[in-house]
């Protein structure tokens, strides 16, 4: 599915094994929509669960980057 400026991302669904499927979705967009689509997080080769520490954490780092005008995009698999 191409980017498009109602859903502000797009992705893309690759064969690739795995050991509990055939395929894997990769997406890219407006962080602030990826964000919303993920239950968990990779960080530093650990996956973790989102809390409420993470939304706080990723609003800070989301405003900080709009103010200072920066253009970010989100990045997800799944």
């Amino acid at each position: 599915m191409p980017f498009n400026s109602t859903n502000k991302y797009a992705f893309l669904i690759v064969e690739q094994e795995s050991p509990d499927s055939h395929y894997c979705l990769y997406t890219k967009g407006a962080p602030e929509k990826i964000w919303t689509l993920c239950d968990k997080i990779y960080e530093k080769g650990n996956v973790l669960y989102k809390d409420q520490e993470w939304e706080e954490k990723f609003e800070i780092v989301n405003k900080s980057f709009g103010k200072s005008g920066e253009r970010v995009l989100g990045f997800a698999r799944y």
